[in-house]
């Protein structure tokens, strides 16, 4: 198979202030039963073996297989990737996949994607009434980005799939081979002489004691393990030196609340809290957001991202004539300053 030599991802280049919404694995990551490593072969076959040919659909490769995860269904990568923000440009970034995946996409047998090139993959379609039947059983209700830790990745395997992003030499020396392994000392996946793909994490295993993840791929076909020849075992180290970027998804998003036991939480905190704080005042903040039913997550955790951003925005709305209306607002900011504090204070504080 021609190997494609330009790179199938694209840059996140949203704001930091865009970045601040996402949602992260840290926020719900209690509610997660760490992985147990076992020694035992790789299967066989794990789904649909799309091979993306000469096209740069490794990213919507990604999202296919997560949505087949769910419903079983063989997923159209022609109906995530045509649909693409920077359409015609080629490749995807992570945060337009997760979108992509959330809208829902259509089934291959409906937009037919296997083997073909980036023209036949740009080509437009009518969207039929049996597409969008199809979009609408075939989606995510929430996804999460998760940091590149092995045991951190191989915890949520049991959720869903993880789209993995890699950066590697423009040659493939590091990459097209059954064990890739690092070779070259680069400090960036933007340097000069790397090239980015996306390849799914769709197991992880122990093999001779050594912890390994298990990725299909949709490139590079024929250089891999399995019937198809299209899986790798990525070990630790070039996990830990070599991934920049992943994410996972949830099929309901009740799957991860818990409803609230009754007991009214405490709060006492003063201190102003945004993404990125952690510790004890931001655990009594989601704790009363999850006794307001706003933050769907099993137990707080004590790190503030966008998950619980968008839940101080609902709650900052759903109180606006305490908390918003003083302050001259007509939307909730998602930022915990004084006014959203001392309503806090006075709702949630000791008596």
């Amino acid at each position: 198979m021609q190997q494609v030599s330009k790179t199938g991802v694209c840059i996140d280049n949203r704001s930091d202030y865009e970045k601040s919404k996402d949602y992260s694995h840290e926020e719900m990551a209690s509610g997660i039963t760490p992985y147990v490593w076992e020694e035992r072969a790789i299967k066989q076959s794990y789904y649909f073996p799309y091979d993306q040919s000469t096209s740069l659909s490794c990213v919507a490769g990604g999202g296919a297989i997560v949505l087949e995860h769910f419903d079983g269904s063989v997923i159209s990568r022609k109906d995530i990737y045509n649909r693409r923000f920077n359409y015609p440009a080629g490749g995807m970034s992570m945060p337009d996949v997760c979108i992509k995946i959330k809208e829902g996409a259509c089934e291959e047998s409906l937009v037919a994607s296997q083997g073909l090139g980036e023209n036949k993959m740009n080509e437009r379609y009518t969207v039929t009434t049996d597409i969008i039947k199809s979009r609408a059983k075939n989606k995510v209700a929430l996804y999460f980005s998760i940091e590149n830790n092995i045991d951190a990745i191989a915890s949520v395997l049991h959720i869903s799939p993880v789209i993995a992003f890699w950066y590697f030499d423009e040659n493939g020396r590091e990459w097209w081979k059954e064990y890739p392994e690092v070779q070259y000392d680069f400090k960036s996946n933007v340097q000069a002489g790397v090239t980015r793909h996306q390849v799914c994490v769709v197991d992880a295993i122990l093999q001779n004691g050594k912890k390994y993840l298990v990725v299909q791929d949709t490139a590079g076909v024929g250089s891999g393990l399995g019937l198809h020849n299209n899986l790798r075992l990525v070990s630790e180290d070039f996990v830990s030196k070599r991934m920049y970027a992943a994410s996972y998804a949830i099929d309901d998003e009740n799957e991860v609340l818990i409803p609230n036991n009754g007991t009214k939480p405490v709060y006492t905190n003063t201190k102003p809290l945004s993404v990125g704080s952690t510790g004890d005042a931001v655990k009594q903040l989601q704790a009363v957001l999850i006794y307001e039913g706003l933050l769907k997550i099993k137990a707080p955790t004590g790190y503030f991202g966008g998950l619980t951003r968008s839940a101080v925005k609902a709650f900052q709305e759903k109180y606006k004539a305490d908390i918003l209306t003083p302050a001259g607002l007509k939307s909730g900011t998602g930022y915990v300053g004084n006014l959203t504090n001392k309503f806090l204070n006075k709702k949630y504080g000791r008596i």
